[in-house]
């Protein structure tokens, strides 16, 4: 069982706590491309930016999840969970979420995406624990 830890505002990690925020996005960048796929071991993932450095945004030239895995010659990292933590320090609050998948695509504005902008969307499913005492 594999968990992707990813850190947020608080905003989006109250959205997400309640159950109300169903998608999280990551901008589709080298970055994430590394931190999302696993590559075949003749694939370095450090060229991205070489093979792309006339690129001025990676995230017009792929329409699917397909597509970039075919070019880059990888595949989707399954995660099963998601831990989400609102800071960086040992206390901070913490939640871990089902994963349900990944697409590229447009994200809800309320959400935090941009319109129009294609995102590493990651679907949510249900908050399975949190760190945090529940307040009544």
């Amino acid at each position: 069982m594999r968990t992707l830890k990813l850190t947020l505002k608080r905003q989006w990690y109250d959205l997400i706590k309640s159950g109300a925020k169903k998608e999280e996005y990551r901008e589709i960048k080298p970055y994430w491309i590394g931190r999302l796929f696993t590559f075949d071991d003749h694939f370095d993932c450090d060229c991205i930016c070489e093979i792309h450095a006339d690129m001025q945004n990676i995230n017009k030239h792929f329409d699917s999840i397909n597509q970039m895995m075919n070019f880059f010659d990888c595949k989707y990292s399954e995660f099963n969970f998601i831990q989400f933590t609102n800071g960086y320090s040992a206390n901070s609050p913490r939640i871990t979420v089902e994963c349900k998948g990944m697409r590229i695509g447009t994200g809800r504005p309320e959400w935090g995406a941009v319109e129009g902008v294609n995102y590493f969307v990651i679907e949510l499913g249900d908050v399975l624990t949190s760190n945090e005492a529940e307040t009544k």
